[in-house]
């Protein structure tokens, strides 16, 4: 009878201490959006939530908001309820981030047309009361942090809802915008959540470690966690494990971490792979002072980390977003391109996605693009990403920066090959692994190396490596990655409806990229060349122009000459004998296509292709 007395005692004391957190710090990032229990309320013209991290961030994971102009936004997330016992004296305790905090609260919205609150219902979600203001002072001061709140960083709030014990509450985070030109950038939340302040408490909120490495290699393994109890940590105690089996135990002290203070630390000796696999990697705090830390359902993360044979040579990829609307893309495009051409062309890959914003946005912008500032998550222009992940402000990128990525591992080789006929492109790529990788795809791009036409209102004549089509679409070619395992990904595309202003200044630009991680894993590009059997030799004496064209092409050529025109089956379709002062030649009746014009003179036979696109 001791034995379960003793035994029910012992329960009693574990559900004691972890009872005293009412709402374990939802983080957002499980499979299900919103997580099971909480709900999204939409009462504007369009819902905002999103699943994190926040655009052009890695971590945390959060629900964020965007907050596009010319929209009406209403909107909450919405806990499941939550019961507060009597004589509790609960926080709520919240990580935000937000876009332009003190522009936002202070100067752009004065008339506090966009509004964000954290708030508590009582009954059920009918009516609400705002318990954090995010544009008034008072409120923001006394949830712990500064005013104006910090712009595009994560900040901490703790607001005191002891006012709510004895009451099943649900608590919501709650946009509001009025239908106003301007939007608000962005904002997200996560690890909200509600428990009486403990002893001794920390948070587990960041692992750290690289998504890939070589097999017996070192691997650091870091953590950061925040400091949730009353109490200053002076030591702690945690261990990681690997594919569930622990491998390292370790022991810091000696440290003064205040409360609501984060902490970084690594986490004991560095970890190595013995096999070319996939690794899931926890790390875990179990004692905080000495102690078991009292809640440990925050004090743990997990990653991925693929594990490679060898590394290989990288040819890094550039990726631009940038709109010839855009002001600041005139300089961050004439930045970029001094140190990218003041390198050899076969040291790096560029697409540059012309954007349909700001404004009107750029002429040349296509569907293909827009997939990309989606994957992305682009919310300004110009954008600079390297290698899917590494983000830059192009006006700033120097030659430092071009040697930092394309010093990068890179664990995938590649090879391109192509058949162009003027028209239509079918090219190949093949990617020998050196990794596995679960959710991949291979992209493929046509980009034209220099364009005029697209001039919009920033300045800029002259436009490089502009997307004009993806091979099959901008969400390429899904796969997976075998290491040791040889495959090739071929697929095809007609160029007659692109907005393409000379066909023989094309590149073809390929890329495969690691869904999970958005890291490029590598990339190549060739010059995308005519290829029908004939040799088209330049020469000055010669000149077609426009090519490609809709009807009448101009013809200069020293001395009087004979034309013939060959379709791509070689049956003559046009053959006529010109004079010094007949200089054009009419293709209206031709259908769209790729035709051989080949032009003789007393002394010399040239051959030329022109395009003819209605």
């Amino acid at each position: 009878m001791k034995k379960h007395v003793l035994t029910f005692l012992m329960i009693m004391f574990v559900y004691s201490a972890i009872s005293q957190v009412y709402l374990p710090p939802e983080d957002f990032g499980g499979a299900d959006f919103p997580p099971a229990g909480w709900t999204i309320e939409n009462g504007g013209g369009v819902s905002t939530f999103l699943q994190g991290p926040m655009p052009l961030t890695n971590e945390p994971m959060c629900a964020w908001i965007e907050n596009p102009s010319y929209v009406t936004i209403d909107d909450r997330i919405i806990s499941p309820e939550i019961f507060i016992p009597e004589n509790s004296e609960p926080k709520l305790y919240a990580q935000l981030r937000g876009s332009v905090g003190y522009a936002l609260a202070m100067y752009w919205d004065p008339d506090n047309e966009v509004r964000y609150f954290i708030e508590v219902s009582t009954d059920g979600g009918a009516t609400w009361t705002a318990v954090l203001d995010l544009d008034d002072q008072a409120s923001v001061l006394a949830a712990g942090t500064s005013w104006p709140w910090a712009d595009w960083a994560w900040f901490d709030v703790a607001i005191d809802i002891s006012a709510y014990a004895g009451e099943t509450i649900k608590v919501a985070f709650h946009h509001e915008k009025e239908y106003i030109p301007s939007g608000g950038g962005g904002f997200g939340i996560t690890n909200i959540g509600i428990w009486d302040d403990i002893e001794n408490d920390v948070q587990l909120t960041s692992l750290i470690m690289p998504d890939y490495s070589v097999v017996n290699s070192p691997v650091e393994i870091e953590g950061v966690f925040k400091n949730i109890g009353n109490n200053t940590v002076t030591s702690f105690e945690g261990e990681y494990k690997i594919n569930g089996e622990v491998s390292e135990t370790f022991t810091v002290s000696g440290v003064n971490i205040p409360q609501f203070n984060t902490f970084s630390f690594v986490a004991g000796s560095p970890a190595q792979f013995s096999s070319v696999e996939i690794y899931d990697v926890e790390l875990v705090i179990t004692k905080v002072n000495g102690e078991d830390d009292s809640s440990p359902e925050n004090n743990s993360l997990s990653k991925e980390i693929s594990i490679a044979s060898e590394t290989v040579p990288r040819k890094p990829l550039f990726e631009m977003f940038t709109s010839s609307t855009c002001a600041p893309c005139f300089y961050g495009n004439e930045t970029l391109d001094g140190v990218l051409f003041a390198n050899p062309d076969s040291t790096y890959s560029l697409v540059k996605y012309q954007v349909n914003w700001p404004g009107a946005g750029d002429p040349y912008y296509i569907e293909d693009c827009g997939i990309r500032v989606d994957y992305y998550e682009v919310m300004a222009v110009p954008t600079l990403i390297t290698n899917g992940k590494e983000l830059y402000y192009a006006s700033d990128f120097t030659q430092s920066d071009f040697n930092q990525v394309s010093d990068e591992e890179a664990y995938v080789e590649m090879t391109m090959e192509h058949t162009f006929d003027g028209l239509n492109v079918t090219a190949s790529v093949t990617v020998n692994s050196r990794i596995n990788i679960e959710d991949a795809s291979v992209h493929i791009a046509v980009v034209e190396k220099t364009t005029y036409n697209n001039t919009g209102s920033n300045g800029e004549t002259e436009f490089h490596n502009v997307l004009m089509d993806m091979i099959p679409d901008a969400n390429g070619t899904s796969t997976d990655l075998v290491a040791g395992v040889t495959a090739t990904y071929t697929g095809s595309t007609n160029l007659s409806t692109t907005f393409i202003e000379e066909f023989d200044d094309l590149m073809l630009v390929g890329w495969v990229q690691d869904n999970h991680t958005k890291s490029i894993l590598q990339s190549e590009s060739y010059d995308l060349n005519i290829v029908t059997g004939v040799n088209d030799e330049k020469d000055a004496n010669v000149n077609i122009f426009p090519n490609p064209t809709s009807s009448i092409v101009n013809l200069k050529v020293k001395d009087a000459f004979e034309v013939v025109v060959f379709n791509q089956s070689g049956r003559i379709i046009i053959n006529e004998k010109l004079n010094e002062n007949q200089t054009t030649l009419d293709l209206s009746d031709l259908s769209n296509g790729v035709y051989l014009l080949k032009l003789k003179t007393n002394s010399k036979e040239y051959l030329r292709r022109v395009v003819v696109l209605h």
